[in-house]
């Protein structure tokens, strides 16, 4: 990476909240991008989030079907959420875990990171893959309507290489987490 690449070429003016909410906030920038030039940049500030590609010792992956409002349809999902500023990164993937599917596991690992659209939102994710998961009875959200689905991680694998899971974020998260899973099947 050069030095050009490093430094920061938009400097922020003045920020304006459009419109905030506990989830997400619309936010428009003011940004000075060099030579006496401005322009408006807006986009959606979200908290940080967690990703949680839960497998059970019998070698199976617990996935939810979830209803999504903006698109008016069930999802195929993992357990994810926001997490607290102050909440801890694996604390916050336990949380998750047990309140989407009722899960509790042995092992907690980070498989890695992303950016979920940095053109549109600053919203970082990190991902896990819990081991050893128990399932339970999960506990929802006042605003979450999900079922839970169990299937092979095999299967699961299969429908994230071939588009059967059409969340980006859940589908990216198995793929990132899939030479832990396979190495456990062996």
């Amino acid at each position: 990476m050069s030095q050009d690449e490093q430094a920061e070429p938009f400097q922020l003016v003045e920020s304006e909240y459009l419109l905030r909410s506990p989830w997400r906030n619309f936010r428009v920038d003011r940004v000075d991008i060099g030579g006496g030039r401005e322009i408006k940049y807006s986009y959606v500030e979200a908290p940080q989030a967690v990703y949680v590609v839960p497998l059970t010792s019998d070698g199976q992956i617990a996935l939810i079907r979830q209803y999504r409002y903006p698109i008016r349809a069930w999802e195929l999902e993992i357990p994810a959420g926001s997490i607290d500023d102050q909440e801890d990164l694996i604390e916050a993937a336990k949380r998750e875990l047990s309140e989407e599917v009722g899960g509790e596991c042995q092992e907690m690992l980070h498989v890695g990171s992303f950016y979920n659209c940095a053109a549109h939102t600053n919203l970082s994710s990190e991902v896990f893959l819990a081991t050893g998961v128990k399932l339970g009875v999960a506990h929802l959200e006042e605003t979450e309507r999900l079922v839970q689905l169990v299937l092979p991680a095999r299967e699961v694998l299969a429908l994230a290489h071939q588009g059967g899971i059409a969340d980006s974020q859940s589908a990216y998260s198995i793929l990132l987490a899939e030479r832990y899973i396979l190495a456990r099947l062996s």
